[in-house]
């Protein structure tokens, strides 16, 4: 993870130089929109009655001037508001992409939900939601100003901000928490929509698409119905603002055509005193009208803090040396979010440097789990997972990845090329290191085949090649350079013979490098190599011990019963408990080989 002295607040990215500009810019702007009444007020109380041509000249040059520098003030402001929004998405979207990779596999379905937030908050800088907001403050300057042409002038505008402010109130009681609510909803129906066109293929070839085409609408069916509810009280309160604020206009009007009559004020003073409460009340108006988005908005920074906040949360790891690959597993236990009972049970063993693993059992019983969690993709509930003695969640991933070989079940590839992939997407790998993973995984000859060889683009997650040849490339990518541990989860799931006899050379290089490997597997050509094999069943381990061992025991009729026998003294391994009812599953065994190729005999296989 990133330092947290790297991952500033949120708030910090925006800085006071810009704010304190936009806000010297604002005053400007609005004190110069006080152009146009005070020319109403001059030309009528001036020009009408003096007929002086060169006064009305002069004013409208005047007037004409102080309108172009308004304008130009209001381009700078956009352009910093502008500016600022960008600089905001710039500067958070890595660290938000960040924190995504780094909830997925805890718990969290990791979607692209957080840089739409980012987008709609950089959207609210350069939107007129913002700039309505800034104008807000001068409300009670412009309704002092109305005061200062007549007390009855300002009552009225006084009275008049009160029943818009009111409104706004009203607006955002009733129709904010059904703007969040909507918000929500909406998230988790793209979600959900992005988690349906990942598996299109598959819902395409089983006749899955119109159900879930209808449960997916279904749910947004309440989303339309709580957005069209907190629509319809907007319109409501957006109209009977609007029709407010022309009314109060007409007042305004009424009340000083009352004041002209009793000679309390000149026609210039009305004149300026109905342009300046409409300008008064408008920002009221125009906040009410874009309640929605400033909602969204301040909801999207909620959720881009809370996003960021696990990021930030640990400290910056220390740089620790190149691992060795001594793998320690210390009594770690693992309970998924939402489960009550633990996938992992008290696993523990140790692996030295160079040393081989194979894990087998029923499905269901924590293979995947136990692999993603040696890697560090899911940390224990209880427990410690350590490599050369340190715990994984101590190392910076960016530093220790490099050093580890993955491959999961299902092969995961990246848009790019084949180079890109094999690369892990760095742009500093040699081209050398390139060839020689592809070649240990059995796969360069296939790539020279294809239309632009190692730089053909194999499209979006590698759907261009066929399964195996994705299983192959992804082996390739986790032979990289020279990792010092390897862990491959059902690595020859797709392989035919060719495939599967350079698997079987690539672990022997890997071997002799002094790697340490852990292989998911049930296929003896795989198992009969490696030097120790663990037995896992119900997330526990039944067995663990040297490979010939376990498979004499696996190959013994009382395997899985309550007279099975512990392992050598030394071992981990967890024998059966007598009298202690097990789960029903299928009991592992081990078939006697025809050829290299056979499988082991397992009822169910992962």
């Amino acid at each position: 993870m990133a330092s947290s002295g790297q991952h500033q607040d949120i708030k910090l990215v925006t800085r006071a130089g810009p704010l304190v500009a936009i806000a010297v810019f604002s005053f400007f702007s609005n004190s110069l929109l006080l152009t146009v009444p005070l020319y109403m007020f001059q030309i009528f109380d001036r020009v009408v009655s003096s007929g002086s041509m060169a006064t009305l000249g002069m004013l409208t040059l005047i007037a004409a001037f102080a309108l172009a520098v308004q304008a130009a003030i209001d381009v700078v402001r956009g352009r910093i508001l502008v500016r600022l929004g960008l600089a905001f998405e710039r500067r958070l979207a890595k660290e938000v992409l960040l924190s995504l990779i780094g909830r997925s596999g805890r718990g969290h379905l990791a979607t692209a939900q957080s840089l739409r937030d980012l987008q709609e908050v950089r959207s609210f800088f350069t939107g007129n939601a913002l700039l309505t907001l800034l104008d807000a403050p001068w409300i009670p300057i412009y309704v002092c100003i109305l005061f200062l042409f007549h007390p009855m002038f300002g009552l009225v505008g006084l009275l008049g901000s009160f029943l818009l402010l009111a409104i706004a109130a009203l607006n955002n009681s009733l129709s904010g928490k059904g703007i969040k609510a909507v918000s929500n909803t909406s998230n988790k129906s793209f979600a959900q929509a992005d988690n349906i066109l990942r598996n299109a293929e598959v819902v395409r070839a089983m006749g899955m698409a119109g159900m879930l085409a209808d449960r997916w609408q279904h749910a947004g069916d309440r989303s339309i119905i709580a957005y069209a509810r907190a629509a319809d009280w907007t319109a409501l309160l957006g109209a009977s603002a609007k029709e407010i604020r022309l009314f109060l206009q007409i007042a305004v009007m009424g009340v000083g055509v009352y004041l002209v009559l009793e000679k309390d004020v000149t026609s210039g003073v009305l004149m300026a005193a109905s342009l300046l409460m409409a300008r008064a009340l408008a920002p009221v108006e125009a906040a009410i009208s874009s309640w929605r988005s400033t909602t969204n908005a301040f909801a999207a920074y909620e959720r881009l803090k809370e996003t960021l906040g696990e990021l930030r949360a640990r400290p910056a790891p220390m740089v620790l040396p190149k691992p060795v690959g001594h793998l320690s597993i210390e009594s770690v236990n693992y309970i998924a979010e939402g489960r009550d009972e633990p996938l992992l049970r008290n696993i523990q063993f140790q692996l030295k440097a160079g040393e081989s693993l194979g894990i087998i059992g029923p499905s269901g019983s924590g293979k995947s789990t136990l692999c993603r969690m040696l890697v560090g993709i899911e940390h224990p509930t209880h427990g410690v997972v350590r490599i050369d003695g340190s715990d994984v969640t101590h190392w910076d991933p960016d530093r220790l990845g490099p050093h580890i070989g993955y491959l999961p079940q299902e092969v995961q590839l990246l848009a790019g090329t084949v180079r890109d992939n094999i690369a892990r997407m760095r742009d500093d790998i040699p081209p050398e290191w390139v060839i020689e993973a592809a070649k240990r995984a059995g796969i360069h000859e296939l790539i020279l085949r294809l239309p632009s060889g190692y730089d053909t683009d194999i499209g979006d997650a590698g759907g261009v090649l066929s399964g195996g040849e994705r299983q192959r490339l992804g082996l390739a990518r986790a032979l990289l350079g020279e990792p010092c541990l390897l862990v491959l989860d059902e690595p020859n799931a797709h392989l035919d013979p060719y495939g599967e006899d350079s698997l079987v050379k690539a672990l022997a290089v890997a071997k002799r490098r002094g790697a340490t490997s852990i292989i998911v597997s049930h296929r003896p050509s795989i198992l009969k190599r490696v030097d120790k094999l663990l037995v896992l069943r119900a997330g526990s381990i039944e067995l663990f011990g040297p490979a010939a061992d376990v498979i004499g025991k696996l190959k013994s009729p009382m395997v899985g019963g309550a007279e099975l026998q512990p392992l050598p003294p030394g071992s981990p391994a967890k024998p059966a408990r007598p009298n202690m009812p097990r789960p029903q599953q299928p009991a592992i065994g081990i078939a006697q080989e025809s050829n290299e190729t056979s499988p082991l005999s397992v009822a169910e296989k992962r």
